[in-house]
């Protein structure tokens, strides 16, 4: 949903994290005729699907890949070109890194310093955040303080 625009959806779901590998072909082809449908020729699809081949197919995690509408990019990211081509296709893509609320719910966990730190690390590290490491910690904390502060609020309550 952008400002007002309902936006077309197309999900891809692995079936299991052990098919993976197995699925991966059919994803990107799958994205690849999507940005065709959108406007990109055959071989811009597939370079574009290709500069994501490591970071957003080959890592772990859930992923939004939303195609942004065409006027709303012309607004947001005007484009001027002199002189000006017979016809200009823009098609933008929105990739988001998405933490669902179990992987929050696994992250806050680690934070509450009941396991020893070498088993929290280890856990952590089984969660496969890679470069989003930071950030999923981050938003952990963030979430945690929020409760924090939510439970001072109730308990103060009964002074």
């Amino acid at each position: 949903y952008v400002e007002g625009r309902n936006l077309s959806t197309q999900t891809f779901t692995f079936s299991q994290a052990g098919r993976r590998e197995t699925e991966l072909p059919a994803l990107r082809r799958d994205m690849e005729q999507s940005l065709v449908r959108e406007g990109l020729t055959a071989a811009e699809a597939a370079a574009m699907v290709a500069t994501w081949r490591d970071i957003w197919f080959g890592e772990t995690g859930t992923r939004v890949f939303a195609v942004l509408p065409t006027d709303w990019v012309d607004e947001k990211v005007p484009l001027q070109i002199s002189p000006a081509p017979d016809k200009t296709v823009r098609v933008y893509v929105a990739r988001l890194e998405i933490l669902t609320p179990g992987r929050e719910q696994e992250l806050t966990a680690l934070l509450s310093g009941q396991e020893p730190v070498g088993t929290a690390a280890a856990r952590l590290k089984k969660l496969e955040l890679a470069r989003f490491t930071e950030g999923a910690l981050a938003r952990a904390q963030q979430l945690q303080s929020a409760s924090l502060a939510h439970r001072l609020q109730e308990l103060s309550a009964f002074k």
